[in-house]
């Protein structure tokens, strides 16, 4: 007879797996391609700008700093579902964006839109001097800028027109607001 029991080994029980926060939830890179058609003329009355350029080779440093001189100040996307977006960069937003070939150099970001009122590659947007510039990318229910003191206006799909900081953008039945 042993004087020792043998056990037997059980193995750990292995964590939960890892829930992401609801603001991590909200956004999903994306990463198919389709062609976007070329922009229409453009319309009267709005102020265009083009996007500045990005480099691929930029640091993605996003901690919090002042700009340095030729560099424009970082704005905040804030959406209507409580996420937040750092507007340092150009980003596409869509429920499956694709970057359009004006825009290679923007991040797609992809929305969780049960409505569907959301197009798959819905608009681009990125910063501008005291604001930001947005661009309709022919989406199926369009976006509107609204700001300050304002009526909202309808944005010709195609061109980027610039807005300043506080400017809620429309898009589908989803909303974001441009803050300084």
């Amino acid at each position: 007879m042993s004087l020792f029991r043998r056990t037997r080994r059980v193995p750990a029980p292995l964590p939960p797996p890892s829930v992401l926060p609801p603001s991590a939830a909200f956004l999903a890179p994306s990463s198919t391609a389709s062609p976007i058609p070329a922009p229409p003329p453009v319309p009267p009355g709005m102020s265009l700008a083009p996007p500045p350029a990005l480099h691929q080779d930029e640091p993605a440093d996003l901690t919090t700093r002042g700009p340095l001189a030729g560099e424009l100040p970082v704005g905040i996307l804030r959406f209507d579902q409580g996420s937040e977006l750092r507007l340092d960069r150009s980003w596409v937003i869509g429920r499956d964006p694709v970057a359009p070939a004006g825009h290679r150099d923007a991040v797609p970001f992809a929305l969780v839109d049960a409505t569907r009122s959301v197009s798959k590659t819905h608009l681009a947007l990125g910063p501008a001097t005291g604001g930001a510039w947005v661009i309709d990318l022919h989406s199926t229910n369009g976006v509107s800028v609204e700001t300050p003191g304002a009526a909202p206006q309808r944005l010709t799909p195609g061109q980027a027109v610039t807005v300043p900081y506080a400017t809620k953008v429309t898009y589908g039945e989803r909303s974001i607001v441009i803050q300084g």
